[in-house]
């Protein structure tokens, strides 16, 4: 519910009630790594990339195949296709 909320005031144009709306669906669900990934693609998205970074490391070092899908979001539209920005997001590597 908080996921979908954030998503529709993200569309709305009111980044910060959507950052909000996703920090406390990562709150009630901590252990849901998805909520998380999304919550940090967001913020990278956005140029909060700083914000971003700590997120993605714990996402990635729960499951590593997290680092798969992060590299398929620019080709799919899903995320901005700046260069050296999934590098950034992988830590320096693309593994």
């Amino acid at each position: 519910e908080w996921m979908n909320r954030g998503d529709g005031l993200l569309g709305a144009g009111d980044t910060e009630a959507a950052m909000q709306a996703y920090r406390t669906a990562a709150d009630l669900l901590p252990e849901n790594e998805e909520i998380q990934f999304w919550q940090a693609v967001t913020m990278a998205d956005l140029g909060r990339l700083n914000e971003a970074l700590p997120i993605f490391r714990q996402v990635f070092q729960r499951n590593p195949l997290w680092k798969v899908m992060v590299k398929r979001l620019p080709p799919a539209g899903l995320m901005r296709d700046e260069p050296g920005l999934i590098e950034k997001i992988l830590g320096g590597n693309s593994e």
